[in-house]
């Protein structure tokens, strides 16, 4: 996938959706094509998309875990004993591990990644996170 792939779990049914961010709280499913008029903003095609919970969206960080796992933002990697969550690092402009809420911890490149996995996400797998300060 590329970074421009997004998920996020439907309102109606808590399931999760990939694809395309269309709107703020929408996802186009992987798959649809479409056209996007850029002077019209007209989209062309017959899209199906779907209302997403807006606190769930994570964009695709194009790095994969030790199981060739897609890592997405909100993930929760399990990084020397302590759960890390991938976050947008608006300040280098990339995405980064932090321990804690606000630490970040340095190694979050593919290299590093090939010998972790995905343990969760802070949505789907909150208790992974119990007991860390946020």
């Amino acid at each position: 996938m590329t970074k421009d792939v997004y998920r996020g779990k439907r309102k109606e049914t808590g399931e999760w959706v990939y694809g395309r961010r269309l709107a703020n709280d929408i996802i186009v499913p992987i798959g649809q094509p479409f056209e996007f008029e850029i002077n019209t903003g007209f989209i062309c095609g017959d899209l199906k998309g779907y209302e997403v919970d807006p606190d769930t969206i994570g964009q695709c960080t194009e790095l994969t875990d030790k199981n060739k796992i897609e890592i997405f933002e909100g993930d929760i990697i399990i990084y020397g004993f302590k759960p890390c969550v991938v976050k947008w690092d608006k300040y280098n402009a990339s995405f980064s591990l932090y321990v804690f809420g606000t630490t970040k911890v340095a190694g979050f490149n593919q290299e590093t990644m090939n010998l972790k996995k995905v343990a969760g996400n802070m949505y789907d797998s909150p208790e992974l996170l119990e007991g860390v300060a946020q």
